[in-house]
C-alpha cells in the first residue's frame, strides 16, 4: 500500500508536525529513569505513530512496539511490556518502547499496569492515543509529558500527494489532488488512501479509454471509429468527456478542430435528448462524437499527445461533499414536508435560500451547521 511504501523514513519526512518533532528529541536526551513518560494524542492520520517510528530509526533505536489494545487485561500487558521495560536491550542499542493506543484500553483497571510500568522503567516510554481525555486513561496524565498534534493542514496534504503522485507516476489533476487533500479532514493516511484508490480504478479505465480515445482520433474511416468503443466498459457520456476535453491538443489544423467541435457539438445534442429518455439518439450520439471527429481530419495527426481527463470528473469530485450535503439537508427537509428530495430541490430550495439567513429555518428541519450553510449556496 501507498502508505506503507511512502510512509517517512526519517523525521524530515514528517509533514507539517516540526515542533512535535523537537519536543520528542528534547525529551529523549533529557529522559532518566523515574521520568514521566511522552503522551502523543491527536486525531487519526496527524503522525502519531510515524513520527516516533522515524524518531527510531533516524537515530538507530531498538523500537520496542506494542498496541494497547490488543493487551487488554492488566496481566497481558504487565507480561508483554513488562520485560521490555527492565531488560536491557541484546543488541547493544539504545532503546525505546512505543505503547500506541493507549484509549484502546477496554477498562481503567489496565491503565494501573501501564501506570507502575512508566514509573519503573529503566527506558523512556511513549504513548499514543486519538482521545486523551478518555477518563478510562486519566490517570496517565499523572505519569506523562502530554503533547497534542493537530490536523494537519490541506495544503500540506495536497503537496504530500502531489509528491506520491509524481513518484508513481500517477497522473492526476491539481484540482482532484486538492479535492482529496480538502475532503481528508486532515488525516494524511486517509488521503494517502484515497489517492491509491483513486489511481487504482483510474488506471483500470485509463489503459481502455486511453487506447479508444487515440483509435478515435487516429482513425482515418468512420467504420474504424465508430467500434472504438466496443471494447470501452465505460458509459458513452464519460467517453465523450474524454473525447471534447482533448480534441484541441490534437487536431492542430483550424479547420479540422473546426469540423470536430460541430461533430460533438451535435453528439451533445443528441446527448441532452438522451437524458430526456429518448434512448434512440443513442446510436446518433455514439456515431457523432466518434466517426463525426474521426473523419473531421484531413490527414492522420502522427504526433504523440498526452491525453488529459477530463476537467468535469475533476469538478464533480471538488463538489461531491457539497453535493452529498445538499441531497441530506433536502432528505430532511422532504421528511418534514412530506414531499421527496428531489421536489424539496427543485421547487423549495430556491425559496428557503431566500430565508436561510434566518437560523430558525435549520432548526425547524433539523439541519447540521454544514447542511444549513449549504442553504446559502
Amino acid at each position: 500500500m501507498l502508505t506503507e511504501k511512502h510512509k517517512p523514513k526519517t523525521t524530515a519526512d514528517i509533514v507539517s508536525q516540526n515542533a512535535v518533532v523537537e519536543t520528542l528529541k528534547n525529551w529523549f536526551v533529557n529522559w532518566k529513569p523515574g521520568n514521566k513518560a511522552l503522551f502523543f494524542y491527536g486525531p487519526p492520520g496527524c503522525g502519531k505513530t510515524s513520527v516516533i517510528n522515524a524518531f527510531a530509526k533516524e537515530h538507530r533505536l531498538e523500537l520496542i512496539e506494542m498496541n494497547a489494545s490488543d493487551y487488554r487485561t492488566p496481566d497481558q500487558i504487565q507480561k508483554v511490556a513488562g520485560s521490555a521495560s527492565t531488560q536491557s536491550s541484546l543488541t547493544g542499542r539504545k532503546k525505546l518502547i512505543l505503547i500506541d493506543e493507549v484509549d484502546g484500553l477496554s477498562k481503567e483497571e489496565s491503565v494501573s499496569p501501564l501506570v507502575n510500568l512508566i514509573k519503573n522503567s529503566k527506558f523512556p516510554i511513549v504513548m499514543t492515543a486519538n482521545d486523551a481525555w478518555d477518563l478510562k486513561i486519566r490517570a496517565l496524565h499523572e505519569v506523562s509529558e502530554l503533547t497534542p498534534l493537530r490536523k494537519i493542514m490541506y495544503s500540506s496534504i495536497a503537496r504530500r500527494l502531489k509528491e506520491i503522485a509524481t513518484q508513481e507516476k500517477i497522473i492526476v489533476d491539481d484540482s482532484l489532488i486538492k479535492s482529496i487533500a480538502e475532503n481528508s479532514a486532515g488525516d494524511l493516511r486517509a488521503a494517502i488512501n484515497d489517492l491509491e484508490s483513486l489511481s487504482s480504478s483510474f488506471r483500470e479505465r485509463k489503459a481502455s479509454i486511453f487506447d479508444a480515445v487515440r483509435n478515435v482520433f487516429k482513425s482515418e474511416n468512420a467504420k474504424d471509429a465508430k467500434t472504438s468503443l466496443n471494447s470501452v466498459s465505460e458509459d458513452p457520456e464519460y467517453a465523450f468527456w474524454w473525447i471534447e476535453n482533448n480534441v484541441m491538443e490534437e487536431y492542430k489544423d483550424p479547420e479540422d478542430l473546426a469540423k470536430a467541435m460541430r461533430a460533438l457539438a451535435l453528439a451533445d445534442l443528441f446527448r441532452t435528448r438522451i437524458r430526456k429518455q429518448n434512448w434512440k439518439m443513442l446510436g446518433y450520439f455514439i456515431d457523432m462524437m466518434t466517426a463525426g471527429t474521426a473523419i473531421a481530419k484531413k490527414q492522420k495527426y502522427s504526433s504523440f499527445v498526452m491525453y488529459r481527463p477530463p476537467e468535469i470528473i475533476a469538478s464533480m469530485s471538488r463538489t461531491k461533499k457539497m453535493r452529498a450535503l445538499r441531497k441530506e439537508a433536502c432528505k430532511k427537509i422532504g421528511k418534514s414536508l412530506h414531499e421527496s428530495s428531489s421536489t424539496v430541490n427543485s421547487v423549495y430550495l430556491p425559496f428557503l435560500k431566500i430565508i436561510s439567513q434566518n437560523k430558525s429555518v435549520a432548526e425547524r428541519f433539523g439541519l447540521t451547521d454544514e447542511e444549513a450553510e449549504i442553504l446559502k449556496t
